[in-house]
């Protein structure tokens, strides 16, 4: 009886094993993964079993987030990279605060005299 639960728990754990590896792989022939919704969004519910493309667009979403609100001052200047619009920024903690070209420079320059050497303080 023991041998025959130990053969069943192999079996269950090389079948969720082998479920996890075609999810990484992007292969979703088994039953498991049904298909894919394509009305819902790639990070719904109903779309949660197919694992690549629901990380890949957590990545594309959060790439993109880091790109707008990943660094702490915003240096006016160079329109191309401005910060999101009022409509469509976060809240307020989220926005980069903005600094002149002049006052950034202010700033490294006042970092720099108060530093001993590797041990430059931020912020």
């Amino acid at each position: 009886m023991a041998s025959i639960n130990c053969l069943l728990w192999m079996d269950l754990f090389g079948s969720v094993y082998d479920i996890g590896v075609m999810g990484l792989n992007g292969d979703y022939k088994e039953v498991f993964f049904g298909g894919i919704n394509i009305n819902a969004p790639i990070d719904g519910e109903d779309n949660s079993h197919w694992l690549r493309p629901v990380i890949q667009h957590l990545n594309i979403q959060f790439a993109e987030r880091m790109h707008r609100r990943g660094h702490k001052y915003y240096i006016e200047g160079n329109e191309a990279d401005a910060p999101l619009n009022a409509e469509e920024e976060a809240p307020e903690q989220d926005v980069p605060r903005r600094l002149t070209r002049k006052k950034a420079i202010k700033w490294v320059v006042r970092i720099l005299e108060q530093s001993h050497g590797r041990e430059i303080r931020c912020c």
